[in-house]
């Protein structure tokens, strides 16, 4: 069963966190209310460099 990590991603470093601690996916909603579209490729770069 996948988990899903949900709330406090702001950052690549949130995301990988969360991967880290066994997320097969991570929801960006509220970092991508105040971050906006370009959170998304901000993650995928750091996950990707690291």
């Amino acid at each position: 069963m996948p988990i899903i990590a949900s709330g406090g991603i702001f950052s690549g470093a949130d995301a990988k966190e969360k991967i880290d601690a066994g997320a097969a996916l991570v929801q960006v909603w509220t970092g991508f209310v105040y971050e906006g579209p370009a959170i998304v490729k901000n993650i995928c770069n750091y996950i990707a460099a690291n």
